[in-house]
């Protein structure tokens, strides 16, 4: 795709895949060279092309990636100044998380052009936290597909993800005036990491303009897309990362909320996790006070069949 057509191309049909799935799982394959190289010539290509660009972080392994990425194609173009790096501080952290921002972005020496942003509060006045939230709506969050009364404005997105990472950023994006509008986000998905982030891929691939969703149309690019885990850690051992406390203190393959309860497997990992022991029997609490007795029964089966936290297994409840 030619520099002057990135701005203006958006698939017609959301349904309709323009990737085909066999280039997909052909590029995965590419050498991390290969990848590496092509993923900086998009980014550069958009930082080029666009007035006012973002990169979405969460400090974690891919979007750190990311953010190295885009800061260094930035200053080989000397375009330092259209980039800014935004993270949601969710309140739901790991306790090494913190120190490893500041840590990291003076390695990279992009404090100045670094902006966290925090939840806004829920319409009944409180702080919005993992824990308020689900209360407000009396239900703990899931990423599985939920139904049609349960979908919020962001279509099958849990409320948590809506307020602790979404609406600040939307409403900070209303505040710029028309001509000097943020135009394009940099965000650091994988398709590795789930079937639903594949499909879009799929849809879209790896850039596109979106409609919805955003606090106006704007240009989302995922320049990860098709790399591997092995590809992710390749990178951090060629530029010398400075390493994340958070994945080996806490056994993680993925970091996300530490008390997140929507994903397969979120009471396995936390229940071999004692750092996050309380954190797992206040989601077990809930699930049983909001209704959710399947998901509660669901993990009290896992938690005994993995042979975790015995203390719990006897606690299983009709449905």
């Amino acid at each position: 795709m030619k520099h002057s057509e990135i701005r203006y191309y958006t698939p017609k049909k959301k349904s309709t895949f323009i990737l085909d799935p066999k280039s997909y799982h052909a590029a995965l394959k590419d050498p991390f060279e290969l990848k590496e190289l092509e993923s900086y010539n998009m980014v550069k290509a958009h930082i080029e092309n666009f007035k006012k660009l973002v990169v979405m972080t969460s400090h974690g392994k891919d979007s750190l990636v990311l953010t190295h990425m885009v800061c260094m194609a930035s200053r080989e173009l000397k375009m330092e100044d259209k980039i800014e790096y935004w993270l949601n501080n969710t309140l739901n952290l790991y306790p090494e998380e913190k120190d490893f921002w500041a840590l990291f972005n003076k390695w990279l020496g992009i404090e100045k052009q670094f902006r966290i942003f925090i939840p806004p509060k829920l319409p009944n006045g409180k702080q919005a936290t993992v824990w308020s939230v689900a209360e407000y709506y009396h239900e703990m969050p899931t990423f599985r597909h939920l139904a049609k009364s349960k979908k919020t404005k962001s279509g099958n997105i849990p409320h948590c993800c809506n307020w602790l990472k979404k609406k600040a950023v939307k409403t900070h994006m209303t505040l710029f005036p028309i001509d000097s509008r943020v135009d394009c986000k940099f965000i650091g998905e994988r398709g590795q990491e789930s079937l639903n982030r594949r499909v879009t891929i799929l849809q879209r691939c790896r850039t596109y303009t979106v409609t919805t969703r955003e606090a106006y149309p704007i240009r989302i690019v995922k320049p990860l897309a098709f790399w591997e885990e092995f590809d992710v850690w390749e990178y951090h051992k060629k530029y010398g990362f400075p390493k994340h406390p958070t994945y080996e203190n806490h056994h993680l393959k993925r970091m996300g909320c530490a008390s997140c309860p929507a994903y397969i497997g979120w009471e396995i990992e936390q229940a071999k996790d004692p750092s996050r022991h309380a954190m797992l029997k206040e989601n077990l609490k809930r699930l049983l006070e909001y209704g959710q007795i399947e998901r509660y029964n669901e993990a009290i089966s896992n938690l005994r069949e993995h042979r975790l936290m015995p203390e719990l297994w006897g606690q299983t409840t009709l449905v």
